[in-house]
């Protein structure tokens, strides 16, 4: 068996969301890491809530993005890859997708008096062979 074919490629990560903005990660050319197209990729977000205060009216939602270029206006979200939560818990998701597009990225947005949150979104492809 061939272990550098199985190796875990973790290609975007995502750190603070400290205001009520649309924040978008670095795209990600999947081509470096997999044959393009109908592409099975474990994606994950995590959040925890980061506010020095007892307000209740934050929230993020986190979703992953594909495209068919580095535009990330032009992107579609992947269906069944997002979360919406105004949870003080921290939560760590995971989902398994089809890609059907060359880029990917996360992108979130924060509502809310001084959201703070800690976010991370990473994606999981199977390394490439040559």
């Amino acid at each position: 068996m061939n272990n550098a074919s199985n190796e875990i490629q973790t290609v975007s990560v995502r750190s603070a969301v400290t205001s009520s903005t649309t924040t978008v990660g670095t795209v990600i050319d999947l081509a470096n890491f997999v044959n393009v197209g109908k592409r099975a990729v474990k994606l994950t977000i995590g959040v925890v809530d980061c506010k020095l205060t007892t307000t209740t009216d934050q929230t993020i939602s986190c979703a992953w993005y594909q495209g068919d270029t580095t535009s990330t206006s032009l992107g579609t979200a992947i269906s069944g890859a997002a979360i919406t939560t105004g949870s003080t818990v921290g939560s760590l998701n995971e989902y398994n997708v089809l890609v059907t597009s060359r880029y990917i990225w996360a992108q979130t947005y924060a509502t809310g008096t001084v959201p703070a949150w800690g976010v991370i979104a990473a994606a999981f492809p199977l390394k490439r062979e040559y």
